[in-house]
């Protein structure tokens, strides 16, 4: 079962990718959900009131991730302490996944990851593909749909490697800099690669 992983910069469109090769038959594993699930495991949400304070913690009882965003989001120091928090579970729950749908009867595995590469997913995946686009795109699609700050949006890019960097390291590059009809064409032209990759891999 050939597994596939997915990123791109916030805005780039990498949740449209992965929505479109999930029409075209593929399993997709979005480990930045996964994220917001292991949020809510017990031991890690004592941990991050530990490493980060109790007003991460919601009237409700659970992690704020707007809160743990602001408090995290200016410095790198603690950047990098959440992911250390949080990865090593993320990567246990992506591999698990990842060995359950291998059992299944579909084209191939997506794993669906901004951080592919900050997280070192790209050692479980065959391939591995990254959406682009240019910067100022991808901030203007950020900023109309979560109706953000600019400035707040390209502050938080700083924080992950940039669209360049994942170019430089990915096996396919889709770009995403015109229609969603142009995309959805680039995107059938991959599948079909992917599936001949497939078919390879099962002869």
């Amino acid at each position: 079962m050939l597994v596939v992983g997915l990123t791109g910069i916030i805005g780039s469109g990498k949740s449209t990718v992965a929505n479109m090769l999930s029409e075209q038959g593929a399993s997709v594993i979005d480990v930045d959900r996964i994220g917001h699930t292991v949020l809510d495991d017990g031991d890690i949400k004592i941990k991050l009131q530990q490493e980060f304070g109790r007003e991460i913690i919601d009237e409700n009882g659970n992690v704020s991730r707007k809160m743990l965003g602001d408090i995290v989001f200016k410095d790198k120091a603690k950047i990098k302490k959440l992911n250390a928090l949080l990865h090593p579970k993320m990567i246990q729950i992506v591999e698990q996944k990842i060995q359950e749908r291998k059992q299944s009867d579909i084209a191939y595995i997506i794993v669906e990851a901004a951080l592919l590469f900050e997280m070192g997913l790209q050692k479980q995946v065959d391939f591995s593909v990254t959406v682009t686009a240019p910067e100022e795109v991808c901030i203007e699609r950020v900023h109309i749909r979560n109706n953000l700050p600019r400035e707040h949006i390209a502050s938080r890019m700083k924080f992950q490697l940039s669209d360049q960097e994942k170019r430089e390291r990915a096996d396919i590059i889709i770009e995403n800099d015109g229609a969603l009809n142009e995309l959805n064409q680039k995107v059938h032209k991959v599948h079909n690669w992917l599936l001949s990759r497939s078919d390879m891999n099962m002869a």
